[in-house]
């Protein structure tokens, strides 16, 4: 019986897209929830959206 292993890390480690394709490493993405909206870090949302909807909003936003 052979077994097949996958690397997963979350959004938050810092890699670049090329390193994850290169070592063939999934990824699970944090989500960030602002009032009742959800994003998924780095996909759904980027830096400067991050900062506009955060300056846009009275609460910080939360994850999951």
């Amino acid at each position: 019986m052979s077994r097949k292993v996958a690397i997963v890390s979350d959004s938050t480690t810092g890699l670049t897209d090329e390193m994850l394709d290169a070592n063939d490493i999934h990824t699970s993405y944090s989500i960030i929830i602002f009032d009742t909206d959800s994003y998924r870090e780095f996909k759904d949302i980027d830096s400067e959206k991050f900062l506009e909807l955060s300056n846009a909003q009275k609460e910080l936003p939360t994850t999951s």
